[in-house]
């Protein structure tokens, strides 16, 4: 499977270039950065990260293929070097790795209160806590989205927000947005 250069408008994806390895397993491509944009770069239909590209060079390390015999996915954190307009996406995919992992410590602690140990009083408290950990994720990506309403690239945390909770900071950060590049359509 090669990689893919992506553009995402909505739910349409578009891809712009295929990418395969080379023999050292490295790659690279150039993107347009003309006028600066979010791309994505999805690696082997498994792993998939956003970035905001322009005139800087950025790395970016993949785990590579998984040859497990039984997959379960788990996505890495992929951390993207180079260029500080990619440091709030940094920030926030790392807020978003860090709770789907406790997430799963957490399902897997109620699995077993509930199935081995019949606790369903432990299995619903730790459902709770589960709700708890969700509340506690999107606060802290409103608090990046605030921190950073005046950037382009906030338009990636607002992704992570429910839109019906948050509807007045999404708004608020998209008129920000909008006065202070005037060629953006929100």
């Amino acid at each position: 499977f090669p990689f893919l250069l992506q553009k995402r408008s909505g739910d349409d994806v578009k891809v712009i270039d295929t990418i395969r390895l080379k023999a050292d397993g490295s790659y690279s491509f150039k993107v347009d950065a003309n006028k600066p944009d979010f791309y994505e770069l999805d690696v082997y239909k498994w792993d998939q990260i956003t970035f905001w590209a322009n005139k800087e060079n950025l790395k970016i390390n993949f785990r590579g293929e998984d040859t497990a015999k039984i997959v379960v996915k788990n996505p890495p954190y992929v951390f993207i070097e180079g260029g500080d307009e990619n440091n709030l996406i940094n920030e926030v995919n790392f807020i978003y790795y860090r709770n789907y992992q406790n997430t799963i410590d957490i399902s897997q602690l109620q699995a077993k209160a509930f199935i081995e140990r019949k606790d369903t009083l432990m299995a619903k408290e730790l459902g709770d806590f589960m709700w708890k950990q969700l509340d506690d994720m999107a606060e802290r990506i409103r608090l990046l989205v605030k921190m950073n309403s005046t950037k382009p690239q906030v338009l990636y945390a607002l992704n992570f927000l429910n839109p019906e909770k948050n509807k007045e900071l999404i708004a608020t950060t998209l008129d920000k947005l909008v006065k202070l590049y005037p060629g953006f359509t929100a």
